[in-house]
C-alpha cells in the first residue's frame, strides 16, 4: 500500500510541531541571554563595553543605550561607567528626554523643572526626577476610565481613582494639590488650603471650588488695571491708617468726657478774656514835699 502524503503523516507532523516550539523556546532562550549578557543586537546606538575590561569585570550585563558610550577610564563604582549624551541619564543611558535644571539637577521623560525644585512629569512617569515609568491603570467602572500619575482604580463610578499626592482629581490628572482627605477625590490646588467645612480658601489670584480658576478682575487690577495694589497689599495699608486714626478719636473722646466733668463740677478749662477780673487800680501820688526824694547835700562854705 501507498504511504500517506509526509505532512498528513502523524508522527511527523508531530515531529514538525514540537521542532517549531522547540526553536521558538531555543530563540527567546538565546535572546534574553543576550539581552542580559549586554548584547546590542538589533539595537541602534548601543555599546556592549567589551572594550573596557574594568566594566565587564565587574558587570558582564552591563551596556551603554541611546548614543552612550563607555568610560575607558572606568576604575571603580565611583565611576560613572557610560557616557551619556546631553539629553539622556541613568547608569545605562536609558533615560530619553532630559531637561537639565538648575542646581546640576535634571528631569527625564520630557519632564519640566519646577522653580522651586523637583519636577513635574508628564503623564505615564513618576518618581523625583520623573525616571519611572507607570503607565495609566485603566479601570473597569467606569469603563475606558483611566487614573494618571501612579493612581489606582477603586472600582466605584463616583470616585474611580485613589490618587497618590501631590496629585488628584477624578483621573490624578492634577498636579501639585493639597489633599483634603485620603485618595485625593478632593483637594485645593494653585497653593488654597482646605477649609474645615469644605471648599478651600484660595490664594490670590485664583478663585473657584477647587482655586482652580484664574481671577481675572484681580489680575487686571494687578497687571495693568488702574490699581496696582493687591487685595493683601490694600488691607495691611487700611489697617496701618485705620489703627493710629482710633488711637486719636479714643484719646480725644476721653479729653472730651475729662473736661464735660470738671465743667459740671464748676471748674470750667476756659474762660472768656471779659469775666476774668480787672487789676486793682494803682493810686495817684501827689507829689509833694514830704515825699519828695531829697536832693544832693550843699556844698560847705568857703572860709
Amino acid at each position: 500500500p501507498s504511504s500517506p502524503p509526509a505532512e498528513n503523516h502523524p508522527s511527523r507532523a508531530a515531529m514538525g510541531t514540537h521542532g517549531f516550539r522547540f526553536g521558538t523556546v531555543l530563540f527567546l532562550a538565546l535572546a534574553t541571554t543576550s539581552a542580559l549578557a549586554g548584547d546590542c543586537t538589533g539595537l541602534a546606538n548601543c555599546a556592549d563595553c567589551t572594550n573596557v575590561p574594568a566594566i565587564i569585570n565587574e558587570n558582564s550585563n552591563h551596556r551603554c543605550l541611546n548614543g552612550g558610550t563607555c568610560n575607558t577610564g572606568y576604575s571603580g563604582p565611583s565611576d560613572d561607567i557610560c557616557n551619556c549624551p546631553d539629553t539622556t541619564e541613568g547608569v545605562d543611558c536609558s533615560i530619553t528626554g532630559v531637561t537639565r535644571c538648575n542646581g546640576g539637577s535634571w528631569c527625564g521623560n520630557t519632564g519640566e523643572c519646577k522653580a522651586g525644585g523637583g519636577c513635574d512629569c508628564t503623564v505615564g512617569f513618576t518618581d523625583a526626577r520623573c525616571e519611572r515609568s507607570v503607565p495609566p491603570a485603566n479601570c473597569n467602572n467606569p469603563s475606558g476610565h483611566q487614573c494618571q500619575h501612579g493612581g489606582v482604580c477603586t472600582g466605584i463610578a463616583t470616585r474611580p481613582c485613589e490618587c497618590v499626592s501631590p496629585n488628584g482629581g477624578p483621573s490624578c490628572e492634577k498636579k501639585d494639590v493639597t489633599f483634603c482627605e485620603q485618595g485625593g477625590y478632593t483637594y485645593c490646588e494653585n497653593g488654597g488650603s482646605c477649609k474645615v467645612g469644605g471648599g478651600c480658601d484660595c490664594d490670590e489670584g485664583f478663585i473657584g471650588n477647587t482655586c482652580g480658576e484664574i481671577d481675572r478682575e484681580w489680575m487686571k487690577q494687578r497687571h495693568g488695571g488702574s490699581s496696582g495694589a493687591s487685595k493683601k497689599e490694600v488691607i495691611n495699608v487700611a489697617a496701618a491708617v485705620a489703627v493710629p486714626l482710633c488711637l486719636i478719636i479714643a484719646a480725644g473722646s476721653g479729653f472730651m468726657c475729662f473736661m464735660v466733668r470738671r465743667e459740671r463740677k464748676g471748674a470750667p478749662l476756659f474762660m472768656k478774656l471779659d469775666d476774668s477780673p480787672a487789676p486793682p487800680p494803682v493810686p495817684d501820688l501827689e507829689m509833694s514835699a514830704q515825699n519828695a526824694l531829697p536832693g544832693p547835700p550843699a556844698p560847705p562854705p568857703k572860709a
